[in-house]
């Protein structure tokens, strides 16, 4: 590699040394001096004189010659003949062209040199400059993997790239107007040339006569927006560079008439996603002196008719793919998984065509520009992730066939724009801790063979090794949970709500992928692998029961909503249902009925009721398992509370609700359900008020459920949570 390397450095150094001559009207080839065993030289032939060669008569070639003694002229003799063709030049386009690969590869391998032309070292639009390296690339039949020092990058070959390169080519042996009318028309994007804006489709037509300034709140309210955003968002997500974009807030609230359109539809992103965070509604009548869901639609569509000026679906600006990603996570949850995920599925072509996913692509822009895209990209993908997850569509992006690095440990105020090179700052604790936590997560599970068992199992070839086959994936687990713990948790301050809900919410996480990956490995397990399901389910409701009842994350409310851990509950009712007096019993039911009470004052109060009757049902179960009445936790209480009122507005006796395990006979050891109460209309119509509508409720035959003699849950009833 460094032979190859020193190869490409003085290779350039000659390519510039020979433009030079090249160039140069003066560059003479001169004879060598003849040798002693050399043939004789023929004789010189003599020209006729400059005068007589532009008169075209003919000329006696005796100087002076006797036309130019009878005109009175100075006759010049003449060194070379009118009629021979001058030696062509090397051609300069080809040059150049040659010049700018061997530049990208001295980039690529991050070695400095002084470019030929100083105004193109930074790079406007890094996916376009990518395709163009691209293209050289193929047209050397460059190979596609590239190792820099330790790290491997990888680029993908364009065969319309290749055939532009052989047209600039063939351009070196003819100066046809035709040949450059064909390679340019195959460097440009035919279509980008050809079609017009069409974002219309996706957000209806733009008036271009509205004024959007008028959507806008006023100068005091967007600095409270702004504040909610940094306060709120920021922390979680961070796809935005607080520093430099104060500065064009500031601007924006004194004159919000002449914003750049990718700026100002960022700017009502964060409209959106601030009032989505605010958890009471009367804090924002208070603050703003409307209700949010007036405030939301006003943002949203201002949002979307922004979108459609900056032409967001053949925009390449960051800004503008940030603001559509802000505006989906401002997405009232009502509106359903489904529609998000597809909306969502645009915004991760659009990061494609970017080519934020791809570090090869990401080597062509500044430090700043590459890190930004990079949490960005990872933003999306985490998101789509969920999404996808409670929607119940299998495939994610979350997955190993892409190479963008995890974002660094980096504070905002570590880095600017105008950087060239990154600062080398290594601390655990910093702006970004919660972001980088889970994109290490993230970057463990995308690889991971039982997450790829729930999401594309043909994928798992891909990273399959020797050491895989050795270290099992429980094992992998631990050696993660342990680094995550020691690099981060442990350091972390509990009084501070951004690591109070980074602690809570990786564990979580991490216990949820144990869970699964217990799922995954045989539908048949032993008693002992059962209360491991079960510890791992209530950890997941311990944790996140802090985090609901926690005063000092409210503001993280919108992001608790997102990870309700619907897993929980039901591996924790299968259990208490099968083993109503297991180990674990008691301390199930007191950690999921403070769990379901904390979710009783939340925004999701109505999807955490979709187990009642499920909740009933294993508690009847251990009632008649134990020889005295327990005490029912004060969920039960509440369940049958809002039961009986439910039924009395319908003019119903309480009577009809009743849960008597009585009536429920006994048959060969197989237990009768209530041919309604578990069937696919009542959960129907029981999550008809609910935020999220999984198709996980819909698909299974609750019906023909034993619960008796068959807890058991199989992984493809877990691949959707």
């Amino acid at each position: 590699m460094e032979g190859n390397i020193k190869r490409i450095v003085s290779y350039s150094t000659y390519i510039r040394k020979f433009k030079k001559e090249a160039m140069s009207e003066s560059s003479v080839i001169r004879p060598s001096a003849p040798s002693l065993f050399s043939p004789p030289l023929m004789q010189k032939r003599i020209l006729a004189c400059v005068r007589c060669q532009q008169r075209k008569i003919k000329c006696e070639r005796k100087f002076p010659c006797a036309q130019c003694n009878a005109a009175r002229e100075q006759c010049v003799p003449a060194t070379r003949s009118r009629n021979v063709r001058r030696k062509r030049r090397f051609p300069e386009r080809e040059l150049l062209e040659r010049i700018r690969m061997y530049e990208d590869l001295l980039r690529q391998n991050n070695i400095s040199f002084e470019p030929l032309h100083r105004d193109q070292v930074v790079i406007k639009n890094p996916s376009e400059d990518h395709d163009a390296t691209i293209s050289r690339s193929a047209a050397t039949d460059h190979s596609s993997l590239l190792t820099v020092g330790s790290e491997t990058r990888f680029e993908v070959k364009s065969l319309l790239n290749s055939l532009a390169s052989e047209y600039a080519g063939l351009e070196s042996d003819s100066d046809s107007s035709e040949d450059h009318h064909i390679r340019d028309f195959l460097y440009k994007r035919a279509w980008e040339n050809f079609c017009i804006n069409n974002d219309h489709f996706v957000f209806g037509s733009l008036d271009t006569d509205f004024d959007l300034s008028a959507l806008h709140p006023e100068s005091a309210h967007i600095f409270k927006l702004w504040q909610i955003y940094l306060d709120n968002v920021d922390p979680l997500l961070k796809v935005t560079h607080a520093p430099s974009l104060q500065r064009q807030v500031i601007d924006a609230a004194s004159n919000r008439r002449k914003l750049k359109p990718a700026f100002e539809a960022l700017l009502f992103s964060i409209y959106c996603v601030a009032l989505k965070s605010m958890a009471l509604e009367g804090d924002v009548q208070s603050i703003f002196g409307a209700s949010k869901s007036d405030l939301l639609a006003r943002f949203q569509w201002g949002c979307q008719k922004a979108l459609l000026k900056c032409g967001f679906l053949q925009s390449k600006d960051r800004d503008c793919l940030t603001a559509l990603f802000l505006y989906l996570v401002s997405i009232d949850d009502k509106i359903g998984p489904w529609s998000t995920s597809s909306v969502l599925g645009i915004a991760i072509r659009i990061a494609q065509h970017m080519a934020i996913h791809n570090e090869s692509a990401l080597a062509t822009c500044t430090v700043f520009e590459a890190e930004l895209r990079r949490r960005l990209w990872w933003a999306l993908v985490l998101f789509d992730a969920r999404i996808s997850e409670i929607s119940g569509h299998k495939c994610t992006t979350l997955e190993p066939s892409w190479d963008c690095r995890i974002p660094l440990g980096l504070n905002d105020s570590d880095f600017r724009p105008e950087m060239k090179v990154m600062p080398d700052i290594r601390r655990p604790i910093t702006d970004t801790l919660f972001v980088v936590i889970r994109s290490e997560l993230g970057d463990f599970i995308r690889r991971a063979k039982f997450h790829l068992e729930y999401t594309n199992p043909a994928l798992k070839p891909i990273i399959s090794d020797a050491h895989d086959e050795i270290t099992p994936e429980s094992a992998k687990l631990d050696t993660l949970e342990k680094a995550i713990e020691d690099r981060y948790l442990n350091s972390l301050d509990p009084e501070v709500p951004v690591h109070f809900f980074a602690i809570c919410s990786t564990r979580i996480m991490i216990a949820r992928w144990r869970l699964l990956q217990l799922h995954s490995t045989s539908s048949s397990r032993t008693e002992a692998q059962e209360e491991d399901l079960v510890s791992l389910s209530l950890q997941m409701l311990e944790n996140d029961t802090k985090i609901v009842t926690s005063p000092l994350i409210r503001g993280f409310s919108w992001m608790t909503n997102l990870y309700f851990p619907y897993i929980a509950y039901v591996q924790l009712l299968l259990y208490l249902r099968k083993r109503p007096t297991g180990k674990q019993a008691e301390q199930g039911w007191e950690i999921m009925s403070a769990n379901y009470e904390a979710h009783m004052h939340t925004h999701i109060a109505p999807f955490v009721e979709t187990f009642t009757k499920m909740i009933l049902f294993a508690w009847r179960a251990r009632e008649a398992a134990l020889q005295m009445p327990p005490v029912p936790p004060k969920m039960i209480s509440i369940i049958r509370q809002k039961d009986t009122e439910r039924y009395q507005d319908c003019g119903q006796g309480t009577e009809e609700i009743s849960v008597n395990v009585g009536e429920h006979r006994l048959a060969n050891g197989q237990e009768r359900q209530d041919e309604y109460m578990y069937s696919e209309s009542y959960f129907a119509n029981t999550c008809e008020q609910s935020i999220f509508e999984f198709d996980y409720l819909r698909e299974f035959d609750w019906a023909s459920w034993d619960w008796q003699n068959n807890a058991e849950m199989g992984s493809d009833e877990f691949a959707s949570f």
